[in-house]
């Protein structure tokens, strides 16, 4: 596990797959689900990267009960980086 490249250097995971991830003990499924917007994404900036919105991924998918919803993302995540390559 290492943490990701360019980004704030708050979660560990496997680099091949980003739905491996260390979980935080203190974050708890507290919501039932969430919606998810990625810092500076909106017209007129597009700043998000990859990295970074996988890191809020990992840890936003600690914080619903409907964490299929959330590994779906993270899934899709890994797949887009891997279409890229």
């Amino acid at each position: 596990m290492q943490y990701i490249s360019g980004t704030s250097k708050v979660v560990k995971s496997n680099p091949s797959d980003p739905s491996q991830f260390e979980k935080d003990p203190r974050l708890k499924p507290i919501f039932y689900g969430l919606a998810y917007t990625p810092f500076a994404v909106l017209e007129p900036n597009c700043g998000a990267t990859l990295p970074n919105v996988t890191e809020d991924l990992q840890l936003l998918s600690q914080l619903t009960s409907e964490s299929d919803v959330s590994y779906r993302f993270l899934e899709m995540s890994n797949e887009f980086r891997h279409s890229t390559d």
